[in-house]
């Protein structure tokens, strides 16, 4: 069994260590024939510095480390000097930092190189590294540049310090624009994809390959990739849960998969998926690595429904209007991740894309992270809640459940509070998911829209909601439109609920069906 790179984001170490390497090189030899400028955007940990240091090794004419992969007779047969910038890797909490930082960056790269930097212009140290390079080894310049936006996005909470080093990237870029002879491929990746006209306007010539058909698949792992590459890590799986082969996969399929960037074709999330087979435990990997705090702090200024966030619609020009002073939540949830496209459509009246959370792994953390947010306590403080939440409904405890939720309403702000019973469906699903409990919301039936849903290991729960009227009607609304219609088939035990809510008190009725 190969050992899984864990961690590992250069390519030729990958290769030389002899690990599990998911062959991605098709596409650096599609993309390196095809295009010169090319832009990339990806989450966080989702395999860009990985296929960034595998163009590294293509341009750098490394043939060892293409043995066995799909361009193994297409590897390039000359060498390009290569210049990689990682700017998370760049210091830029302040400008002035950013700038000596980039340029200590790029005085490195020189020294290394034997290369002279005469210019005292801050803004003619790339070009003069560029010039320079091509100078000595008559050769154009490949141009790798990983993390691009991390001095914007690490500084959202600041906007003017986030809108001065964008324009200092926006120098930067304009300097590639003008170099166009010196420069063999330019190879951008990053979290966000900031508007041209903030960003890129210095590079008007560069193609986007983030949400083109032919690259969805350029990052993550697709199901035939998990299943050729993590064959003997999928038993593993298998054996320690007692699951069949197809049961493994399915489970892992809806922790894991899910991401799309065509809302057709779907990959996993690399990082979870190695997590996973290395400590052979499902858990919120990726989540944990990056909580979004300005992204919570986004939804609790603006009061957001949470559950519409959930099947949103965004057209393709949204895309183009991204700026630091003019960040829509819905596209920077896209972009970061947390949601993903589910559905593509394309007419006379131009692209809009279906918007939903990609598996079960990100919804759940979001959520629990939210709660935490919210509540103003300690993530540790509000997962052991959870537990008891969970534990309430597992024995059947409505009594306690009550208690619960009423003590959760209490600890969130007044400020915060929305009197309309779409708060409360917020909170509730929020509650749900940080007790680990499987919860669907709002179900279309042929007689009406079920509020929720979360199913024990023993029980069903079905709940209806109603701001300042009694749970007796909110359960008599559940019995009249037979919501449950759908569930009494089955073995398990199905309860209706009936929840009546107001700022400071909840009051709850239920019964069992009777099966």
């Amino acid at each position: 069994m190969q050992l899984l790179p864990h961690g590992i984001q250069t390519y030729s170490e990958i290769k030389k260590k002899n690990m599990l390497y998911v062959d991605k090189t098709i596409y650096v030899k599609q993309l390196t024939d095809k295009y010169k400028y090319v832009f990339l955007s990806r989450p966080r940990r989702f395999g860009k510095s990985l296929f960034l240091s595998t163009v590294e090794s293509f341009f750098e004419a490394r043939a060892e480390d293409f043995e066995n992969t799909a361009i193994e007779s297409l590897t390039i047969q000359e060498k390009y000097p290569v210049i990689k910038l990682d700017f998370s890797r760049i210091i830029h909490d302040t400008p002035d930092k950013f700038i000596k930082s980039f340029k200590n960056n790029l005085i490195r790269i020189a020294d290394t190189e034997g290369i002279r930097i005469l210019s005292d212009v801050d803004e003619e140290y790339f070009s003069n590294l560029i010039t320079g390079l091509y100078g000595k080894y008559k050769k154009q310049v490949v141009i790798l540049i990983d993390e691009y936006d991390k001095p914007i996005v690490d500084l959202l909470d600041d906007p003017e310090t986030a809108g001065k080093n964008r324009d200092i990237l926006r120098n930067f870029f304009s300097t590639i624009k003008s170099l166009d002879e010196y420069l063999r491929f330019v190879f951008i990746t990053g979290v966000s994809k900031f508007s041209k006209v903030s960003i890129f306007s210095g590079l008007n010539q560069i193609y986007d390959i983030s949400l083109d058909e032919n690259y969805t698949e350029i990052c993550g792992y697709t199901q035939s990739e998990l299943e050729k590459y993590f064959g003997s890590h999928i038993d593993l799986i298998s054996s320690k849960f007692g699951l069949k082969r197809d049961e493994a996969l399915v489970r892992i399929k809806e922790w894991y998969n899910g991401y799309s960037w065509d809302g057709t074709k779907k990959v996993y999330n690399p990082f979870s998926i190695l997590n996973l087979f290395e400590k052979l435990e499902f858990g919120n990997y990726w989540f944990i690595t990056g909580t979004p705090a300005y992204l919570l702090k986004i939804i609790k200024e603006k009061k957001v429904f949470v559950p519409s966030l959930d099947n949103e619609v965004l057209r393709s020009i949204d895309f183009e209007t991204y700026d630091v002073t003019s960040i829509g939540l819905n596209n920077l949830l896209l972009q970061t991740g947390y949601l993903t496209i589910t559905h593509k459509e394309s007419d006379v009246n131009g692209v809009f894309y279906r918007l939903s959370y990609p598996n079960y792994e990100v919804k759940e953390a979001f959520y629990t992270h939210l709660s935490a947010f919210l509540m103003e306590r300690e993530l540790e403080e509000v997962s052991s809640v959870g537990i008891k939440i969970r534990n309430s409904l597992e024995q059947g405890n409505i009594d306690e459940f009550r208690r619960i939720l009423e003590s959760i309403l209490a600890r969130i702000p007044s400020i915060l509070y929305i009197e309309e019973e779409k708060y409360f469906h917020s909170i509730w699903i929020m509650i749900m998911y940080m007790s680990g409990i499987r919860v669907e919301s709002e179900i279309l039936t042929n007689t009406g829209r079920i509020d929720g849903v979360t199913e024990t290991d023993s029980s069903v729960y079905i709940f209806e909601f109603k701001y300042r009227k009694s749970a007796e009607r909110a359960l008599a609304q559940i019995e009249e439109k037979n919501y449950h219609a759908r569930y009494a088939s089955q073995s398990k035990k199905v309860i209706l609920v009936g929840v009546s809510f107001d700022r400071s008190s909840i009051d709850i009725a239920a019964t069992p069906l009777q099966q």
